[in-house]
């Protein structure tokens, strides 16, 4: 209170005004009578128990040993109703839980089976970890829900060695890719400081040193931060070095308040904003928009693939393009185009080698297809995708027509004389092999045509085109933006504390993987 001042005459006067909405006509004062709880006989079990006990330790980022401190002990007890101490759990269940079950949870793996909105399941179950009985409150729903872990462990490095020494191309690491969001951040901050135009540099000098001081005085005095929230009603955020994007959106919170903050200026003895620097304001954000979407789009987590970044790049240069009617921001529009196509030339001429991985990822997605893919290029694309189909089907067809060969020989045997004869007939000139390899490619390629001249837009369509799901998880299993590792990072400095200085690398990972999983499945 003694660091906001202004703020204590407003908390007085809310306790004045809630005493009198207490008081009656006559004057008498109502008690403040507590409201009871209907109370309902429920039934927990102590696995229930345990996993509401892990989800607050793993979420809140607490030791593991708070289960066993007295006064959580008795929290827990006072909302369940038990009575029963054995039923809480103590730090080796937690640790248990943790180890064991919870970290393979936070792996997820691809099903064949099931679509692609649902084809991300999680492994393990709470309840089939624990080998004590669960131990209802009620003792006469007594039962026992343990049973093996459904879990299995792959050594990735071995899979790759093998597929590797055997000539099987149908495991490999993905292409090595540059972050797409890091590269439009180094577009809007070191290539725009690059710009050499003396009427730009001279203005925007001007304009943010006078918001430069303006942020600077909020983040370093709390009665100036009071008296702007006074006059606004709004907190302005202070751009960070660090946050992509912060620079823009404190600037355009600016913009909203405009008219009063020509009266906070004259309050705070700060230089006024004249109007040639708030029409240069309005063309900043104005050039800047499209691409500030762009980067929130590339650097999201959930529902984005690498076949948003060709369609998302192309179409943020188009939007540059058509912006016109600028007084001081036309080298800065020049600037941003210029830099768009010099550090992602590979996408704006398609013919380049690098841009196969993106042309095909966006080409899969059911939401792009072709739409985004300039007429001079539509043929070469669709020839790469074509083809690729006809790849990723040939090596399912010899991965499977492996695995048959090596069960059981008897069939080709005993129907092997009609084979031949079906052949012979056919077309003499064509083995057993080419003639299935001839009509699976055929077959790809109508399927690739099928897909991209189908209107629909879910990703659900996918599973109507089964080769072309699978060029869909190839390609788009890389995400095109680090965003998300460093948020992990982030949650990292948050598990590692001070006064949890002796965790180990195992516990680590372990709390990190299982606060993320508990964090994406809290969203969904």
């Amino acid at each position: 209170m003694f660091k906001h001042p202004s703020m204590l005459s407003k908390v007085k006067d809310s306790k004045k005004l809630f005493k009198k909405t207490t008081q009656h006509a006559e004057g008498t004062i109502t008690p403040n009578k507590q409201m009871q709880l209907p109370f309902f006989k429920t039934s927990i079990t102590k696995s229930q128990i345990t996993e509401l006990v892990f989800n607050y330790i793993v979420e809140e980022m607490r030791p593991i040993v708070t289960c066993e401190k007295p006064s959580f002990c008795r929290l827990i007890q006072g909302l369940t109703g038990i009575t029963d101490s054995t039923l809480l759990p103590n730090h080796k269940n937690i640790s248990k839980i943790l180890q064991l079950n919870n970290f393979g949870k936070a792996f997820r793996t691809f099903s064949k089976s099931s679509t692609i909105e649902s084809d991300l399941h999680y492994v393990g179950n709470l309840d089939e970890l624990n080998s004590d009985e669960d131990t209802q409150i009620d003792s006469d729903n007594e039962n026992n829900l343990s049973s093996p872990i459904d879990m299995e462990y792959v050594d990735v490095g071995q899979l790759l060695y093998e597929s590797n020494s055997s000539g099987c191309t149908n495991f490999s690491l993905p292409d090595h890719l540059t972050c797409c969001a890091h590269t439009l951040n180094l577009i809007a901050t070191t290539d725009v400081a690059k710009i050499t135009d003396t009427n730009y540099i001279n203005i925007s000098k001007k304009v943010f040193s006078k918001l430069s001081s303006f942020w600077n005085l909020l983040s370093r005095s709390t009665g100036a931060s009071d008296k702007v929230f006074d006059i606004c009603k709004v907190k302005f955020p202070v751009p960070i070095i660090t946050r992509w994007n912060s620079t823009f959106d404190a600037i355009q919170k600016v913009l909203l308040f405009r008219e009063k903050l020509n009266f906070v200026f004259l309050e705070l003895n700060l230089a006024k904003i004249k109007n040639t620097e708030w029409v240069f304001l309005e063309e900043y954000c104005k050039i800047m928009q499209p691409l500030t979407t762009a980067l929130d789009k590339l650097q999201g987590e959930k529902r984005n693939y690498l076949g948003f970044v060709a369609p998302t790049i192309i179409i943020l240069r188009r939007l540059l393009i058509e912006l016109s009617l600028l007084t001081y921001c036309s080298p800065l529009k020049y600037c941003v185009i210029s830099s768009l196509e010099k550090r992602f030339s590979y996408l704006f001429d398609l013919s380049s080698p690098k841009s196969k991985s993106f042309i095909i990822s966006s080409m899969s997605h059911p939401l792009f297809k072709c739409s985004w893919i300039p007429l001079r290029y539509i043929d070469l694309c669709k020839e790469l995708f074509i083809n690729e189909c006809k790849l990723t089907n040939s090596y399912s067809d010899v991965y499977e027509n492996h695995i048959s060969d090596n069960s059981d020989d008897s069939d080709t045997e005993f129907y092997g004389n009609v084979f031949s004869s079906q052949n012979s007939s056919s077309n003499d000139e064509l083995s057993t092999n080419e003639h299935s390899a001839l009509r699976n490619s055929n077959l790809s390629s109508v399927e690739a045509l099928s897909f991209l001249n189908s209107k629909v837009k879910e990703l659900n369509i996918l599973d109507s085109f089964p080769v072309v799901k699978q060029v869909f998880i190839k390609f788009n299993t890389s995400i095109p933006s680090s965003a998300p590792v460093e948020r992990l990072f982030s949650g990292a400095i948050q598990i590692l504390t001070p006064r949890r200085n002796r965790l180990n690398d195992k516990h680590f990972d372990m709390l990190l993987c299982c606060r993320c999983y508990l964090q994406q499945n809290s969203l969904t």
